[in-house]
Order: structure tokens, then sequence, then C-alpha cells
């Protein structure tokens, strides 16, 4: 077996062969070796496509987002009229007395309206226009199929007209939905 003096090593700096006995002459390595042209290109192509990949996948989320947050303020909308509904809650300078709330989506909306109903009509055209309150969503969030309204009774909170259900679906342009159901007894459910 040979001693540790007599091993070659091979030096990164300059693939200079020497024994561990012999004292290295750094004038002797050669420090000009470095990346190529080629080389440097080849890398920063790669770090240029890891990055586009990173920011469309970062905008795709951010959309996304503002997805959601439009359907949690749809959410929060007909939570809040139902709240107005439980409460008999009269809203606006002639009021005496409780009132039922709705919410009416429209495809042509950027968002939804809590409204109150007039005393005994239970349709949106004939609402408390000055007392209405509206929900914008984020551009590119629309309701998707035909003009939805939903009211809720007023003190016990249930739908309006005896419905036993109703739904709303919102969409935007990168196809994402997402269904709101309203159940007869005023219970708020959605997916995705």
């Amino acid at each position: 077996m040979a001693s540790p003096r007599a091993c070659t090593i091979k030096t990164i700096l300059g693939g200079l062969t020497f024994k561990m006995s012999d004292k290295v002459n750094l004038r002797q390595i050669d420090f000009d070796t470095g990346f190529s042209v080629l080389e440097m290109t080849i890398v920063m192509g790669l770090l240029a496509l890891v990055g586009a990949l990173g920011l469309a996948m970062t905008m795709d989320s951010m959309r996304g987002g503002a997805f959601r947050n439009s359907r949690d303020s749809a959410l929060s909308a007909l939570q809040r009229a139902r709240s107005l509904s439980l409460n008999s809650i009269c809203q606006g300078t002639a009021c005496v007395d409780g009132k039922s709330h709705g919410v009416y989506f429209s495809p042509a909306a950027r968002g939804v309206v809590i409204f109150q109903i007039t005393q005994g009509l239970i349709d949106y055209s004939q609402c408390d226009m000055p007392v209405n309150e509206f929900v914008e969503f984020d551009s590119g969030t629309v309701v998707a199929g035909a003009t939805t309204t939903i009211i809720f009774n007023r003190l016990d909170g249930t739908l309006a007209g005896g419905a036993t259900s109703t739904s709303v679906t919102l969409t935007d342009d990168a196809g994402r939905n997402s269904t709101i159901e309203v159940n007869f007894e005023g219970r708020i459910d959605w997916a995705n």
C-alpha cells in the first residue's frame, strides 16, 4: 500500500497533478479557464424559462384569488340580506315596520344588489331603490345564466314565494365556476 505522500491529486483549478509532498506553484495554474459563451447562454435561457413559468403560475393564482373574492362577496351579500330579513330590519326614513330583503344577481351587472322589498311585493323591480346596496365583483367575474333574484322572508329567513331552493353560478374568463345554492330554509351553500 502506498503512503499518503505518494498519492496523486488532481486540482479543480487547472487540472494539474501533483504529489502531496510537492509545493504548488500558483503561477503554473491556468486561471483563465471559465465558462464558455454557450454555457452561459444555456444557463441564462434556463433561468428565463423558470422565471416565466413562475410568473405565469403567480398570475393564475392571483386571478383565482380575485374569483374567490367575488364569490365570497356574493355569499356575504346573501348572508347580509338574510340577516336583515331575520331581524326584520327596515331601512330608510319612512320605515316603521320590518321588511323582507333579497339579493339580485344579473349577468349584465358586475356585482349583486342587496335590496329591501316594498310591503307586499316580491320582485326586485318594485324594491325600495334608495336603500339598495351594490356589492361589486372583481373584474372578469360574471353571473352565468339567467337573472336570479333571491328573497328571504321576514322574521324566519326562509325563501320567499314558496321556492324549495334556488342557485346561482358565478364564472370568470379563465373558466372557473362556483355554484351558490340557497335551500328553502335559507341555508346558503356553495361549491368550488
